[in-house]
């Protein structure tokens, strides 16, 4: 406004700026009102203006209109592999749309079909799409595709894939190895997490097995690896609990609040309320966040113990703590 009040006529590169603060607002709106002002301003829209107007409906949440968007720029001519940002708009629609895998994947092969070369990013954001959705066949899917196009995945799209295709943790994980990607110890404490949360007789004796799959790579194990392993031998009824918490200890290692409440698990299940009401009073000692859970735990293990006075004694506890009852 102030430069036509000065006379100075508005051109693209002023344009653009303008629509650069719509994408940057994540507002559709202003950003149709700014181009169509261009437009009647007779300044022709550059590549840059359409890819600011595309990328500001991925980010608002509305995969429909950038596709339309998208439209209009090839009308204009101006759609080619190396003007359009394929790739920022498929991770914009994948991250802030509600259900964003098939249209985030649509830029991702349309950017193929211009045989534009995208990185693993591209392909991660549309596998973590599907892998929301809880459609695990897709993402798995979308891996060998990329795969095939000659992207190769590096380690956060090994770790994303672990992290959400849990069920398939230690697959990926090995593919990782396979493909010459170092392990760490945020990759072995996914597959040992993975396996300390399934049910089955199986579960410490996998969760073992990675945990010396771990050491024989040459990887440290932290206060997370130990934490997942006494909560695989509680949640098996193994008798390795105070072995795992050993290890921990003795590596320097202090136990965590989810440490504690596994050990409270195991003490309801031994149906030793004194023991549980020792480990929460142990955590107010040692100035341990403690978590509703936990209280709970105490509840149940009094209240099973048919001791009301002292789940009642807990409750209060938890009141005061400023933990909501659940």
């Amino acid at each position: 406004k102030k430069m036509k009040e000065a006379g100075h006529q508005c051109g693209v590169n002023e344009y653009n700026y303008l629509l650069k603060g719509s994408e940057y607002m994540k507002d559709p709106d202003t950003a149709q009102k700014f181009f169509n002002r261009m437009e009647k301003a007779d300044v022709k829209p550059d590549a840059e203006s359409y890819n600011l107007v595309i990328k500001t409906m991925a980010k608002a949440g509305k995969p429909k209109l950038s596709e339309k968007w998208a439209n209009k720029m090839e009308e204009a001519g101006l759609l080619t592999s190396k003007t359009l940002q394929f790739d920022l708009v498929a991770k914009s629609i994948a991250r802030n749309s509600d259900i964003a895998a098939d249209d985030a994947a649509k830029w991702v092969k349309r950017a193929v079909e211009l045989q534009k070369p995208l990185s693993a990013s591209s392909y991660r954001a549309v596998m973590r799409a599907y892998l929301d959705e809880n459609n695990a066949s897709s993402a798995r899917q979308w891996f060998e595709w990329m795969e095939q196009n000659g992207t190769v995945a590096d380690y956060e799209t090994y770790l994303m894939l672990m992290r959400y295709d849990d069920r398939q943790t230690a697959f990926w994980h090995s593919k990782m190895e396979e493909a010459g990607i170092a392990p760490t110890t945020e990759s072995f404490n996914l597959v040992i997490r993975s396996f300390s949360e399934v049910k089955g007789n199986q579960r410490m004796q996998k969760a073992e097995e990675w945990y010396e799959r771990m050491l024989s790579a040459g990887v440290t194990p932290d206060q997370e690896t130990y934490a997942q392993l006494i909560a695989a031998s509680v949640k098996s009824r193994d008798d390795s609990t105070d072995k795992w918490f050993s290890k921990m200890m003795d590596s320097g290692l202090s136990p965590d609040s989810s440490v504690y409440k596994s050990l409270m698990m195991r003490s309801l299940i031994d149906r030793d309320p004194i023991g549980v009401r020792q480990i929460l009073d142990w955590m107010v000692l040692k100035g341990i966040s403690i978590h509703r859970g936990s209280y709970n735990i105490a509840i149940r293990a009094f209240a099973e113990a048919n001791e009301p006075e002292k789940a009642e004694e807990i409750y209060q506890r938890l009141l005061v703590a400023g933990r909501y009852p659940d």
